[in-house]
């Protein structure tokens, strides 16, 4: 049994194999020539394939609806609701958008512009200026549609898509497309005008060329191109994760090897709730890092709830850091004061000069040492002078 891993891997190839990447094609301004492809007819290619309402894969287009700038990556999506899947991340994450957005959430406005699905209609041409291209697929507006297919209503065209003319000779035309791109427009808009060959002609004078380009199911080959995208991816482009998604379906050997702790593109690993405006409502990391970078830090939750409404600082969410500008360097630190110069020393005696006995004994210290020594010299005067008087008697 082929495991989901080994089909997307497998789908993977069909979708990035170089030498079968879909060649999409855009008119040049001015004059282009074309040719619309029929629907594909397994029995017969070169047979035309009649219409049945019923069934959409025998008209030669598909119309659906896209988001060319989805989610956190920007990038372009075919939301799952409109083909009837339940399980569509889209219609979640728009909902909660617009929820956000009617409490006054600029943010939320500001990305539900981006997240706003378009109508398409698509089919498969030939550039006769490029035939050696193959078949190409031109994504258009229902407008253009609408003109296409009043060349179709038109009796004396009739289905212009026709590989070969019928038995009355009707069908099987080229159409010419006069492209106006809108910086050549008066009025800013891009301008198309179809006019259908005048003569029926075969889709290419080679038979083998035309089972070439009729051989195949070009619908069913490149269903990305024009059906629901897969959940996953979808949930993926609203995270802003495209690229782990994708690394994991390189990597990914098979569902069952992958460890439990695996990490996956779920939502609830890059969505928190926050309150905002007195409402509890699910944000991106994205999200919680442009609001910090206004200043609001904003109060939020995991999604399981487990932990209770914290600021986002407190789960170490911080502001996405800007470029510094640079800033003029510090002044240095103050000048010195300047030495102080002591003053001069006394200057040595001449040579020869008698200054008697240097004293480094402080000068009050001298003064009563001189005291005391007079005093002594004057009791030892007066002794003297009372030997010599007893000694004068004896």
């Amino acid at each position: 049994m082929t495991s989901k891993a080994e089909y997307l891997r497998k789908k993977q190839k069909e979708w990035q194999t170089s030498g079968e990447r879909v060649s999409f094609w855009r008119p040049k301004p001015g004059v282009n020539m074309i040719r619309i492809l029929p629907p594909f007819n397994p029995e017969n290619p070169l047979e035309y394939r009649e219409f049945d309402e019923d069934d959409p894969t025998s008209i030669y287009f598909r119309e659906y609806e896209y988001v060319y700038s989805a989610g956190e990556a920007e990038k372009k999506i075919i939301p799952r609701a409109q083909f009837g899947f339940e399980d569509c991340p889209f219609e979640e994450y728009r909902t909660e958008l617009e929820r956000r957005a009617q409490m006054g959430d600029k943010l939320a406005q500001k990305r539900l512009k981006r997240n706003t699905p378009q109508r398409a209609l698509s089919m498969w041409i030939i550039d006769r200026a490029e035939e050696s291209k193959g078949p190409q697929y031109w994504e258009t507006t229902p407008n253009n549609g609408y003109l296409i297919s009043n060349i179709f209503a038109d009796s004396w065209f009739f289905d212009i898509d026709r590989p070969l003319p019928d038995k009355e000779d009707k069908g099987a035309r080229d159409l010419k497309v006069v492209y106006t791109p809108r910086e050549e427009a008066k009025n800013g808009i891009a301008k198309y005008e179809f006019v259908a060959a005048p003569k029926a002609t075969p889709l290419h004078e080679n038979e083998q060329i035309m089972l070439k380009w009729l051989s195949e199911d070009l619908w069913k080959k490149y269903p990305r191109l024009h059906t629901a995208h897969d959940a996953d991816y979808i949930r993926a482009v609203i995270n802003g994760t495209v690229e782990q998604y994708l690394a994991n379906l390189r990597n990914q050997d098979s569902d069952d090897d992958e460890p439990e702790d695996a990490p996956s593109s779920n939502a609830e690993e890059t969505r928190w709730w926050a309150s905002l405006m007195g409402e509890s409502v699910q944000i991106t990391v994205k999200e919680i890092e442009e609001k910090l970078a206004v200043g609001d830090d904003v109060m939020i939750m995991p999604l399981d709830q487990s932990v209770p409404w914290q600021p986002a600082s407190a789960f170490g969410f911080k502001a996405p850091v800007k470029e510094e500008v640079p800033t003029k360097p510090p002044a240095g630190p103050p000048a010195p004061p300047p030495p102080v110069v002591p003053s001069a020393p006394t200057p040595p005696p001449a040579p020869g000069a008698d200054v008697g006995q240097q004293h480094t004994t402080p000068p009050s210290e001298v003064e009563s040492l001189q005291a005391q020594i007079a005093a002594l010299q004057a009791q030892q005067n007066q002794a003297n002078a009372a030997d010599g008087m007893e000694n004068s008697l004896s």
